[in-house]
């Protein structure tokens, strides 16, 4: 099934504007907050979202050590408000090739979720830029120095995973036993995309295209959507992403012309 029409790629653009416009300790950062419910029960916290997954472009660590890596993209996952500090300090980060000073916090996991008690991630589900070729794409822990809960699962693959009514994804990426992700257990997680072994970039709009839709009474589509369960008496159903509201547009009028055309020389290649 092809993927939405243009209006809901505009609208995954949105999105993506609107979180890069925020931030500003690191380059291309854009948070995407899972905070509709769609399945189950509702979780417990009434903060919003209650799960973040934060993408930052690493394309700034340039340096003949890292001609990789700076071609990939770090997801971190938060279940709780927790930040996650530097393991190293600014010195060390800088000796290791990080040597710009407004990225000293390199390696900081900044906590946005809200999960609460025993409720855990046990898998989420994103989608993938369908103008590039996804069997390049890999995701994994990287182990520097943050890397938190471990997958225990991830699979990749146009449109081969359906969950529930909200569609089919592109990539699936679980935790469980010891590695569950949530606040009873590892409260976050950081992993990293690599597409290409490193040889060519993506960035964290790569990620914000909604699933496609299984049928037409189906609910979202959406960005990424994720199974939030509970130990004890119950589980508790679906999260997703939510799509932009309509004031976010004014945002998006000031980078769209930029975000299209950079698009089309995507489609293009």
């Amino acid at each position: 099934m092809p993927r939405l029409p243009a209006a809901s790629l505009l609208s995954a653009v949105a999105l993506a504007v609107t979180a890069l416009a925020a931030p500003s300790s690191h380059a291309q950062v854009v948070d995407v907050g899972l905070n509709v419910p769609w399945a189950g029960d509702t979780p417990a916290s009434t903060g919003s979202p209650w799960v973040n997954a934060r993408f930052l472009d690493l394309g700034f660590t340039a340096g003949t050590d890292f001609d990789g890596v700076k071609n990939w993209v770090e997801l971190q996952i938060t279940t709780t408000q927790n930040d996650v500090p530097p393991a190293l300090t600014p010195a060390e980060i800088a000796a290791a090739g990080f040597p710009l000073p407004q990225y000293q916090n390199l390696t900081e996991v900044v906590g946005l979720g809200n999960l609460t008690g025993g409720e855990y991630v046990n898998t989420i589900w994103f989608n993938f830029n369908p103008a590039l070729d996804i069997t390049k794409l890999e995701v994994f822990n990287p182990g520097f120095p943050n890397a938190g809960a471990g997958i225990t699962a991830a699979t990749i693959g146009t449109d081969i995973h359906p969950v529930g009514d909200s569609g089919l994804y592109d990539i699936s990426i679980s935790f469980a036993g010891a590695n569950r992700l949530g606040p009873a257990f590892t409260e976050y997680t950081k992993l990293v995309f690599r597409y290409d072994g490193g040889n060519t970039n993506i960035d964290p709009s790569d990620f914000l295209f909604f699933s496609t839709p299984q049928d037409d009474d189906g609910v979202g589509p959406f960005v990424a959507t994720a199974s939030v369960f509970r130990t004890g008496p119950s589980g508790v159903g679906f999260i997703a992403s939510n799509v932009p509201e309509p004031s976010t547009w004014a945002l998006v009028a000031l980078g769209l012309v930029g975000t299209g055309l950079a698009l089309r020389r995507r489609t293009g290649a």
